[in-house]
C-alpha cells in the first residue's frame, strides 16, 4: 500500500521542466538601452542640435530688446538643457529698470525672457537731474525733466533704505487711484509754480 500511494503521489506532482535558455538578444537590450540613453543625453546635453535658436523679450516697453538680451547673456547655439533660467534672472537684476524677470524655454529652440519693468511712483531731484522711484523706493532711472501725473518726493535721501521713503511711498500707494491722480496733479502745478 504504501508503494501504491508513492506511486500515486508521484503522479500527482506537477513536472517541473527546465526554463528554456534565454535568447542572446535579451542579454544585450539592458546594455543597448542604457548605451542610447546615453549618447540621446549626451547629444542634447553638449551639442547645438537641439540649441537655442530664438530669444524673445516681452513685458518690455521703455526698454530696448537688444539691452535685455545682452544683459541676460544668452548665446545662440547653447544646448537647451544648458539654459539656467536662474542665471538670466540673475543678470538681468543689473540692470535698475527691471523689476523682476521670469525664463521659459519653449522647446525644442526657444528662450522666452518675459520682463517686468518697475513703474514711476514718485521722483526726486538730484545733482544730476530727476530721478523716479518705483513703489519700493528703488530709484532706477535719470531723466532730464519729471513725468506728468508722478508726484515729487523730497526727502532728505530718497532710497529704498530710508524709513521716511518707504512712509511716503506707503501712503501714497495707499491712496485710491482717483485721488492719487488728482494729488499728482496738485503736487505737479505745485512744484512748477515753486
Amino acid at each position: 500500500m504504501t508503494e501504491r500511494s508513492a506511486a500515486e503521489r508521484a503522479r500527482r506532482r506537477p513536472v517541473r521542466r527546465s526554463a528554456p535558455p534565454a535568447p542572446a538578444w535579451r542579454r544585450f537590450l539592458l546594455p543597448g538601452v542604457l548605451a542610447v540613453a546615453t549618447v540621446g543625453f549626451l547629444v542634447v546635453y553638449f551639442s547645438p542640435l537641439l540649441g537655442v535658436r530664438s530669444v524673445q523679450v516681452e513685458g518690455n516697453q521703455g526698454l530696448d530688446s537688444e539691452k535685455v538680451l545682452q544683459a541676460a547673456e544668452v548665446t545662440e547655439g547653447t544646448p537647451m538643457l544648458r539654459v539656467d533660467p536662474e542665471k538670466i534672472r540673475e543678470n538681468l537684476r543689473a540692470l535698475p529698470k527691471i523689476a523682476d524677470s521670469q525664463t521659459v524655454l519653449d522647446w525644442p529652440s526657444t528662450v522666452r525672457i518675459q520682463v517686468t519693468e518697475r513703474v514711476p511712483a514718485a521722483y526726486f531731484r538730484a545733482t544730476d537731474g530727476v530721478r523716479l522711484l518705483d513703489v519700493a523706493g528703488v530709484p532706477f532711472e535719470t531723466v532730464a525733466a519729471p513725468p506728468p501725473g508722478v508726484p515729487e518726493l523730497r526727502a532728505p535721501k530718497a532710497a529704498a533704505d530710508d524709513p521716511t521713503t518707504r512712509a511716503a511711498l506707503s501712503v501714497l500707494v495707499a491712496l485710491p487711484v482717483p485721488v492719487r491722480a488728482r494729488r499728482s496733479a496738485r503736487w505737479s502745478r505745485r512744484a512748477r509754480t515753486t
